[in-house]
This record gives C-alpha cells, sequence and structure tokens, in this order.
C-alpha cells in the first residue's frame, strides 16, 4: 500500500486508495441491502410457514371413498391405508399405478407436501384442476392454494383462497380464515 507522510508524521493513503471509497460505501450500501431485504424474506416466509403449518392437514375421510367409488380397488385401498400410517413413500408408489385416477393423484399431492416434494404436489393437484370432471376439485383448489402459501407465492394463494371462497364450497371458511390472516386489512 502506497503511503505519504504528513508534516506530523501521521500516514495517509495516496490519492489512488482515496478515489476507491466511494465504490467502498456502494458496495457496504448493498450488501446492507441485500442482508434487509433477506430479514425481510425470512419473515415472510417463517409467516407463510406457520400458516401453513396451521392449516395443513389432510382431513379428506377417505373411508367414504373407499365404499362409494366405483373405481375402488383393493390396490388403491393399500395406498390409502399407507397415507393413514403416514407412510408417504410407499403409498406414493402404489398411487403411482393409478395415474389417471384422481384420488390416487390427490392423495399423491398430499403425500409429496407431506414430504417436502412441492414441484411434484403440484403436478398432480394442477392435473385435477384442469380436468374437465372437477373430481376432488374443492380439495385440489385448497391444498393448491396452501401450496402456494408454502411457496411463499401470497399473492396466488390469496387469489385463490378468494375463489374458494366465492364457490361457497366446503373449503369457505377456511379460506376466508386464513386470507385474512394473510392479509388482515382486506
Amino acid at each position: 500500500m502506497q503511503t505519504k507522510k504528513t508534516e506530523d508524521n501521521s500516514i495517509l493513503p495516496t490519492r489512488r486508495y482515496r478515489s476507491l471509497w466511494p465504490y467502498a460505501g456502494i458496495f457496504i450500501f448493498i450488501l446492507l441491502s441485500v442482508l434487509i431485504w433477506g430479514v425481510i424474506l425470512n419473515g415472510s416466509l417463517a409467516e407463510n410457514k406457520v400458516l401453513f403449518d396451521k392449516y395443513f392437514s389432510h382431513d379428506i375421510n377417505f373411508i367414504e371413498f373407499i365404499s362409494e367409488n366405483p373405481d375402488y380397488s383393493e390396490k388403491l385401498d393399500q395406498g390409502l391405508k399407507l397415507f393413514a400410517k403416514e407412510d408417504y413413500r410407499a403409498a406414493i408408489d402404489i398411487f403411482d399405478e393409478f395415474p389417471d385416477n384422481h384420488t390416487a393423484m390427490l392423495y399423491r399431492s398430499i403425500s409429496f407436501m407431506k414430504l417436502n416434494q412441492h414441484g411434484l404436489a403440484a403436478l398432480d393437484l394442477d392435473r385435477i384442476l384442469n380436468d374437465s370432471s372437477k373430481i376432488y376439485y374443492d380439495q385440489a383448489k385448497w391444498y393448491r392454494a396452501l401450496l402456494y402459501l408454502k411457496l411463499n407465492q401470497s399473492t396466488e394463494a390469496t387469489q385463490m383462497l378468494d375463489e374458494i371462497a366465492a364457490d361457497h364450497g366446503v373449503y369457505k371458511t377456511k379460506a376466508l380464515m386464513l386470507r385474512n390472516e394473510i392479509n388482515p386489512k382486506r
């Protein structure tokens, strides 16, 4: 480092280094901005995780499915029982044998959510939502909204919760409560 002595024998950096101070200031400003923004985002992520955990439950009663569904099969029943025992990996393996069955898609997506494989969960939920038969449509919409929340996509979650509340389905009350917790000023 080049320095120069002054009359009182103190050492000062040369001009070459003095010209770097504005850049160092800019760098520190950017670094602090990124850190502050990260804290804000992490706060939002933590908040969304708490809400997700509060509302995420697999409260679908699959026992009714077994007795009422014409597509019932013992193999699918085995997958549902594994799901109920929280053996999600094994349940997914069985549900994979029923690629076009809405019950298998729904429970596979919830299993993926439980295993934090959110991209795979979204694929199944979106397939159900885009199917014209509308089987498990309300459930898929609810879990998709929760998945948006988990992925910190609050805008998309809020929009879907608004749609659920407008549909007057089974999840209307939960959707209104969750939407108000995400955005209490609405």
